[in-house]
């Protein structure tokens, strides 16, 4: 891992759960502390969360947080008090199974995306592949549920159909590419108790947290260099591509002891051998977890620019 970054940026990205806050709770009064910081030194900082719009926008208010954000694992970008829906690589799968019934329900039925994926069926098939394999996954809450069902889709989501349970995202991924392969199945952590299950997005291919920043810097005209970037699972671990410096919370690594691995993985077809080494050069784990650990990188970066 390489050299932390020592200027003030201007953009700092930040996950919410296990990152910013603690696992399921509150920001710690050191990280809100370390925030404040930040913004008095000129810094925007930003929340790119799996959360809803609706969730994001409470904490962005509660906590003197940026006006603009990224929710639902990048499927929304917020920006001047609009959403920019994320429909990521959805065009180049034109032709493939379920692709036109998709679209159709997007642009002439005008469905938001996570109503147009559980009406091809897909998610009761995933429900069942994981039932198959032992894994039993289940949609979020009852509030996250099916549209037109009753008190379904509380959180008002918009591109992602959110589940959860302890399962190889591979297997699903498999089925996926058979079935729906513009859609794509993404582990984003420890959800916020203590049965030890995974939160999971269903999503379109490519709308994820990586794009939507890449997107998010460039309307408001800020330079990859100008930026960083803190997260504590694998979904968060792919905005290195796009900042200049990107922070693991120690407690993603204590979750996942082969994040690095998979993510590396996963660069494979998109990047050569160097230029996947001088990502993982822009990438520091924390000493400390979550919020202590977010503090811990300010307080070091602050006190490096004022001395």
């Amino acid at each position: 891992m390489g050299a932390k970054q020592k200027a003030i940026p201007k953009l700092v990205a930040t996950d919410w759960d296990g990152t910013f806050s603690e696992q399921g709770g509150s920001p710690r009064i050191e990280a809100i502390r370390a925030k404040d910081q930040l913004i008095a030194a000129g810094a925007q900082v930003v929340l790119v969360s799996g959360r809803s719009v609706k969730e994001v926008l409470k904490y962005v208010n509660e906590y003197g947080l940026s006006p603009e954000f990224i929710a639902e694992l990048g499927s929304v970008v917020y920006h001047k008090e609009k959403e920019f829906i994320n429909h990521g690589d959805l065009r180049n799968y034109i032709g493939s199974p379920l692709y036109k019934e998709f679209v159709c329900n997007l642009d002439k039925e005008n469905m938001s995306a996570h109503d147009a994926i559980f009406h091809l069926g897909i998610v009761d098939r995933i429900l069942d592949q994981s039932q198959s394999l032992g894994a039993a996954l289940k949609i979020f809450t009852p509030k996250d549920g099916r549209p037109g069902e009753k008190g379904a889709n509380l959180m008002e989501k918009k591109g992602t159909v959110l589940m959860r349970g302890q399962i190889e995202t591979d297997s699903i991924t498999k089925l996926l590419e058979k079935q729906a392969p513009f859609l794509a199945f993404k582990d984003n952590g420890l959800v916020e108790d203590k049965s030890g299950d995974h939160a999971y997005h269903l999503l379109i291919k490519g709308a994820n947290k990586e794009t939507a920043l890449a997107l998010l810097l460039k309307l408001l005209k800020i330079k990859k260099n100008q930026s960083i970037a803190f997260g504590d699972s694998l979904s968060d671990v792919s905005l290195a591509t796009v900042v200049e410096h990107f922070y693991l919370m120690r407690n993603g690594l204590m979750h996942t002891p082969d994040m690095f691995e998979r993510f590396k993985k996963s660069l494979q077809q998109k990047l050569s051998p160097r230029e996947i080494e001088n990502v993982m050069k822009r990438i520091t784990v924390t000493e400390k977890d979550a919020g202590l650990g977010w503090a811990e990188v300010v307080d070091e970066m602050v006190s490096t620019n004022t001395s």
